[in-house]
């Protein structure tokens, strides 16, 4: 949010914090299940090991789309205007929701 509301505003590395939040708590998740996962920035392969071997429920695809970018984004070698980042962010939360609810239990 800082990223996107400051005075310097940087859209590319607010993505990528939406990028980052989402892939800590999907390992996180994952971790909490025992279950092993790669060194990896790919949101659905993260995704399917938790819906697959954790018994995540399924949840849209578009979430995941919506947030993943390449780390390069934070130099601005990707192009991302503040309504990618919003929805970047927005999206982040969406996982949050679905990932922690499932923590609690």
């Amino acid at each position: 949010v800082n990223n996107i509301l400051s005075t310097n505003a940087h859209y590319g590395q607010s993505k990528y914090s939406s990028l980052q939040f989402s892939e800590k708590i999907l390992k996180c998740y994952l971790s909490e299940k025992s279950v092993n996962f790669p060194k990896t920035h790919r949101l659905s392969d993260l995704y399917n090991l938790a819906v697959n071997n954790g018994q995540l429920p399924k949840f849209t695809s578009v979430l995941l789309n919506q947030v993943q970018c390449k780390a390069t984004v934070r130099y601005g070698e990707e192009n991302v205007n503040l309504e990618d980042a919003v929805k970047a962010h927005q999206s982040s939360l969406g996982i949050c929701f679905f990932v922690a609810r499932e923590i609690a239990h």
